[in-house]
C-alpha cells in the first residue's frame, strides 16, 4: 500500500510562506513516503525560516502521522515558544489562565490561536505517549481559553477521557 502525504494542500496553517519554503514544503509532501527525504525537505525549510509557523506545524504533524511522536512533541514544543514570542505572551499554559486574553487568541491567523491549537497538538501526542496527566492539565488550560472550543480540544478531551476509563 502506498503512503499519501496528508500534505497535498498548498494553504498552510499557520501563515503564508514565500515560494522557497512553500517548494521545500511542497517536495515534502511529494516524497512523504520516503521519510527521511521528507524530513530533511521540512528540517531544511525550519532552518531556513526558523520563526515560521507554517512550517512547525508541518513538521509536527508530518512526525506525527510517522508515529515518531517523541520528536512530534519537541517541535511542537519549539513551535509554542515561537507562537508565544510572536505573540509577545509567556510560554506558560497554567499562567495564561491567571491573564486577560486579548481578543487574538480567537483570530485563526494569529500567533495567539497558532499557539491554542498547538497546545491541542501536545495534548494529543502526550496523550499517544500515555502522559495522561500532562494531557489532561493541557485540555482543562484549552477548556479555559477556547470555551467556544474553536480548535476542536474537545474532541482530544473526549477521547482522552475514554482513554483513561479503559
Amino acid at each position: 500500500m502506498t503512503e499519501t502525504s496528508p500534505f497535498s494542500d498548498k494553504s498552510y496553517f499557520g501563515g503564508a510562506v514565500p515560494p522557497e519554503i512553500e517548494d521545500l514544503l511542497g517536495e515534502a509532501a511529494v516524497h512523504f513516503a520516503e521519510t527521511e527525504r521528507a524530513l530533511s525537505c521540512l528540517r531544511l525549510a525550519l532552518s531556513r525560516q526558523p520563526e515560521s509557523l507554517a512550517v512547525y506545524f508541518s513538521m509536527y504533524k508530518f512526525l506525527f502521522y510517522k508515529n515518531r511522536l517523541g520528536e512530534a512533541e519537541a517541535v511542537v514544543r519549539q513551535a509554542l515558544k515561537e507562537a508565544a514570542r510572536q505573540g509577545e505572551f509567556q510560554d506558560d499554559p497554567p499562567a495564561l489562565l491567571a491573564i486577560s486574553l486579548p481578543a487574538p487568541f480567537s483570530d485563526p491567523a494569529s500567533p495567539h490561536y497558532f499557539y491554542l491549537f498547538s497546545l491541542k497538538a501536545l495534548s494529543f501526542i502526550l496523550l499517544r505517549q500515555g502522559k495522561m496527566e500532562e494531557s489532561k492539565t493541557l485540555l482543562d488550560v484549552l477548556k479555559t481559553l477556547d470555551p467556544s472550543d474553536r480548535t476542536g480540544a474537545s474532541v482530544i478531551r473526549d477521547y482522552a477521557c475514554g482513554a483513561m476509563s479503559a
